[in-house]
């Protein structure tokens, strides 16, 4: 009886924890984002929006870690938007799941560098949009 009543309050504890995926826990606060082949800092620093009304995609993987977001531009870019982000959550396909992580330890052994490697693996049937996110600013800044 006592092992019931033990499990019972167990169960009821976890039903009540709140849910937190790996995806949620790691942003809205990105400290690194790949953007053409280089890792770029975030400037964790800025927490409003700038002026600039434009935003760059930044995909976030929900269902693996070792995979950093990735970022449509960078500073420098024409495009770049001034770090405002529109989160694009991605999920690997079933064969994405066995091409990024080869050992099944669900850490990314090949990480995806750049947006056109996204939309490549995307052809290719390893990763699919799973749905959009918020907005965030995070400017990106480069250590080289």
């Amino acid at each position: 009886m006592k092992k019931i009543t033990a499990l019972i309050f167990t169960l009821a504890f976890i039903a009540l924890l709140p849910g937190v995926s790996s995806a949620q826990s790691a942003l809205p606060y990105p400290d690194q984002v790949w953007v053409d082949g280089m890792v770029y800092n975030a400037d964790l620093s800025i927490t409003g929006r700038s002026e600039n009304t434009n935003s760059n995609g930044l995909y976030v993987v929900t269902n693996m870690l070792g995979q950093r977001p990735i970022g449509e531009a960078k500073p420098g870019d024409k495009d770049y938007a001034d770090g405002n982000w529109q989160i694009i959550y991605l999920e690997f396909t079933q064969q994405g799941l066995i091409f990024h992580d080869f050992n099944g330890d669900g850490i990314a052994d090949y990480e995806m560098q750049s947006w056109e490697e996204v939309y490549q693996h995307m052809l290719f049937g390893h990763v699919e949009i799973s749905h959009n996110g918020r907005m965030i600013t995070r400017p990106l800044k480069s250590d080289f």
